[in-house]
Protein backbone atom coordinates (compact mmCIF):
# COMPACT_ATOMS: atom_id res chain seq x y z
CA UNK A 1 0.00 0.00 0.00
CA UNK A 2 1.32 3.40 -0.98
CA UNK A 3 0.10 6.38 1.03
CA UNK A 4 0.94 10.04 0.80
CA UNK A 5 -0.14 12.66 3.30
CA UNK A 6 -0.20 16.44 3.10
CA UNK A 7 2.40 16.73 0.33
CA UNK A 8 3.55 20.22 -0.51
CA UNK A 9 6.10 21.09 -3.18
CA UNK A 10 7.75 24.44 -3.82
CA UNK A 11 10.07 25.41 -6.65
CA UNK A 12 12.77 27.96 -5.87
CA UNK A 13 12.56 31.39 -7.48
CA UNK A 14 13.91 31.50 -11.02
CA UNK A 15 15.41 34.97 -10.79
CA UNK A 16 18.60 35.32 -8.77
CA UNK A 17 21.31 37.89 -8.22
CA UNK A 18 21.50 40.91 -10.48
CA UNK A 19 18.46 39.96 -12.53
CA UNK A 20 16.33 39.82 -9.37
CA UNK A 21 17.68 43.20 -8.17
CA UNK A 22 16.87 44.85 -11.51
CA UNK A 23 13.34 43.40 -11.59
CA UNK A 24 12.71 44.56 -8.02
CA UNK A 25 13.93 48.09 -8.91
CA UNK A 26 11.85 48.29 -12.10
CA UNK A 27 8.68 46.76 -10.64
CA UNK A 28 8.67 47.40 -6.87
CA UNK A 29 4.94 46.60 -6.64
CA UNK A 30 5.51 43.03 -7.86
CA UNK A 31 6.74 40.25 -5.64
CA UNK A 32 10.01 39.11 -7.15
CA UNK A 33 11.79 35.92 -6.27
CA UNK A 34 8.98 34.15 -4.46
CA UNK A 35 8.98 30.36 -4.41
CA UNK A 36 6.31 28.84 -6.64
CA UNK A 37 3.87 26.52 -4.87
CA UNK A 38 3.39 23.45 -7.08
CA UNK A 39 1.44 21.18 -4.70
CA UNK A 40 -0.41 21.98 -1.49
CA UNK A 41 -1.98 19.51 0.93
CA UNK A 42 -2.13 16.54 -1.45
CA UNK A 43 -3.02 13.19 0.18
CA UNK A 44 -3.97 9.80 -1.20
CA UNK A 45 -3.70 6.03 -1.03
CA UNK A 46 -3.05 3.32 -3.61
CA UNK A 47 -3.74 -0.25 -2.54
CA UNK A 48 -2.37 -3.40 -4.21
CA UNK A 49 -4.43 -4.46 -7.22
CA UNK A 50 -6.08 -1.05 -7.50
CA UNK A 51 -6.02 1.08 -10.60
CA UNK A 52 -5.36 4.68 -9.60
CA UNK A 53 -5.91 7.59 -11.97
CA UNK A 54 -4.18 10.91 -11.34
CA UNK A 55 -6.28 13.44 -13.23
CA UNK A 56 -6.22 17.20 -13.59
CA UNK A 57 -5.80 20.12 -15.92
CA UNK A 58 -2.52 20.94 -17.60
CA UNK A 59 -0.19 22.41 -14.98
CA UNK A 60 -2.18 21.02 -12.04
CA UNK A 61 0.82 19.12 -10.65
CA UNK A 62 0.20 15.55 -11.82
CA UNK A 63 3.79 14.99 -12.98
CA UNK A 64 5.17 16.70 -9.88
CA UNK A 65 3.13 14.34 -7.69
CA UNK A 66 4.27 11.26 -9.60
CA UNK A 67 7.89 12.41 -9.44
CA UNK A 68 7.61 12.81 -5.66
CA UNK A 69 5.95 9.41 -5.23
CA UNK A 70 8.73 7.73 -7.23
CA UNK A 71 11.57 9.82 -5.74
CA UNK A 72 12.42 11.30 -9.13
CA UNK A 73 12.44 14.95 -8.28
CA UNK A 74 14.97 17.66 -9.02
CA UNK A 75 17.22 18.51 -6.09
CA UNK A 76 16.01 22.12 -6.02
CA UNK A 77 12.38 21.16 -5.34
CA UNK A 78 11.46 21.56 -1.66
CA UNK A 79 9.01 18.85 -0.60
CA UNK A 80 7.23 18.44 2.72
CA UNK A 81 4.75 15.79 3.79
CA UNK A 82 4.99 12.06 4.10
CA UNK A 83 5.10 9.12 1.68
CA UNK A 84 4.88 5.57 3.04
CA UNK A 85 5.04 2.10 1.53
CA UNK A 86 3.28 -0.53 3.65
CA UNK A 87 3.42 1.84 6.61
CA UNK A 88 7.18 2.43 6.36
CA UNK A 89 8.55 5.83 5.41
CA UNK A 90 9.78 5.65 1.84
CA UNK A 91 13.44 6.24 1.02
CA UNK A 92 15.40 6.97 -2.16
CA UNK A 93 15.67 3.26 -3.07
CA UNK A 94 12.00 3.16 -4.10
CA UNK A 95 13.01 4.35 -7.57
CA UNK A 96 14.68 0.97 -8.14
CA UNK A 97 11.32 -0.81 -8.02
CA UNK A 98 8.84 1.86 -9.12
CA UNK A 99 8.17 4.07 -12.08
CA UNK A 100 5.63 5.40 -14.49
CA UNK A 101 5.37 6.16 -18.17
CA UNK A 102 4.91 9.82 -19.00
CA UNK A 103 2.51 10.98 -21.65
CA UNK A 104 4.49 11.55 -24.82
CA UNK A 105 3.89 12.08 -28.49
CA UNK A 106 6.07 9.10 -29.40
CA UNK A 107 4.19 5.82 -29.17
CA UNK A 108 5.42 2.60 -30.73
CA UNK A 109 2.45 0.25 -30.89
CA UNK A 110 4.56 -2.88 -31.41
CA UNK A 111 6.33 -2.48 -28.03
CA UNK A 112 5.35 -4.62 -25.08
CA UNK A 113 4.73 -2.96 -21.70
CA UNK A 114 8.13 -4.15 -20.47
CA UNK A 115 9.86 -2.77 -23.59
CA UNK A 116 7.98 0.53 -23.23
CA UNK A 117 9.07 0.92 -19.59
CA UNK A 118 12.67 0.04 -20.48
CA UNK A 119 12.59 2.52 -23.38
CA UNK A 120 11.40 5.31 -21.06
CA UNK A 121 14.16 4.61 -18.53
CA UNK A 122 16.91 4.99 -21.14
Amino acid sequence: TLTWLDLQAKAPPKDKGLRRTIKKALCPWKEVGESKLLLKGVSGIAKPGQLVAIMGASGAGKTTLLNILTQRRPGTLKVTGEVRVNGTKMDRNINRVSGYVQQEELFIASMTTRERLHFNVI
